[in-house]
């Protein structure tokens, strides 16, 4: 039973295949008359499960203005969710037919259109990790024994305000969530905690020292690589201070990236390809919206030495 079914399924797919290169498959004539026959029992009318309408596509244009439906119509087909049970099942030339023609005459022609990119600061919970990734510790909060029911241990979590929800619902759509003044504060505060404990012990004494940290620290906090040049004349001004403030120098320059723009914010510094509005984001920001994504922080050197 189950090589029938998988043969069965070999089948729809090679015959899906085919009627992507037979010419002459048009919604109107093809297409909607399947929708209308097996579809709009469920999702037409008054009655729309899953708030999908198929009511309204009387054309090829209603079909492209919602490709993600289409997606998902693709999908459920092939895997034979739909239609359900309880209707008419489509024939397996119908299948192939409809799938065959999402795949190829109507995903397969509709240009790319990526939204406007707009940026977006790191959420509590982004900011606390990325901090913790590129010192390598954590900042927390010290409690004393008789205080032990204390539950948030994060200092940067305890003191930064909660982010409210964006449009989507989620913490981390900070799209629209300001920098207000306060906030701005207490990332001045975690850059000094943070930075006092990260030179605690280095030798700014020494220029090789000082140039790896350099070359380290600000590509990381940036998430991306950044040119000779910025991180030379960073080097450099650490480098003319006199010994006795040097590390105060080194910590002030340091800040000066942690209370950057191109730190507090996702997508800032992607790089514009010239002549171009629209345009596919470079491997840098792609990593950074996959790691943030996945797991809430800045990509790791794995994920930055893949790109």
């Amino acid at each position: 039973m189950l090589l029938r079914l998988r043969l069965r399924h070999i089948a729809i797919l090679t015959m899906a295949a085919l009627a992507s290169q037979a010419p002459g498959t048009e919604f109107e004539r093809d297409i909607r008359p399947l929708i209308e026959s097996h579809c709009l029992t469920c999702h037409g009318g008054e009655k729309t499960k899953g708030d999908v309408d198929f009511s309204t596509v009387r054309s090829l244009r209603d079909a492209e203005a919602m490709a993600d439906i289409w997606e998902l119509v693709d999908e459920v087909v092939e895997h034979g969710e739909m239609p359900p049970e309880d209707e008419p099942p489509l024939a397996d030339e119908q299948r192939a037919q409809l799938l065959g023609w999402i795949r190829n005459d109507l995903l397969g022609e509709i240009e790319s259109l990526p939204a406007v990119h707009k940026l977006r600061r790191l959420s509590g919970p982004e900011y606390r990790n990325t901090l913790r990734s590129l010192f390598g510790f954590d900042l927390e909060v010290n409690i004393a024994e008789a205080e032990q029911t204390v539950v948030e241990k994060s200092l940067v979590l305890k003191l930064l305000p909660t982010d409210p929800p964006g449009a989507s619902g989620y913490i981390n759509d900070t799209h629209a969530a300001r920098l207000s003044t306060a906030i701005w504060d207490q990332y001045s505060y975690f850059s000094d905690v943070a930075l006092d404990r990260f030179l605690a012990g280095k030798d700014l004494s020494n220029p090789a020292e000082v140039k790896d940290l350099i070359r380290d620290f600000v590509p990381r906090a940036y998430r991306r690589d950044v040119r000779d040049e910025e991180l030379a004349a960073i080097f450099a001004r650490v480098e003319k201070a006199p010994e006795s403030k040097r590390s105060e120098i080194m910590a002030a320059e340091l800040k000066a990236v942690l209370m950057s723009p191109s730190f507090l914010y996702r997508g800032l510094l992607v790089e514009t390809p010239a002549g171009k509005g629209r345009h596919e984001v470079d491997a840098f920001e792609l990593a950074e919206r996959l790691s943030y994504f996945l797991w809430e922080d800045m990509p790791d050197a794995e994920l930055l030495e893949i790109t």
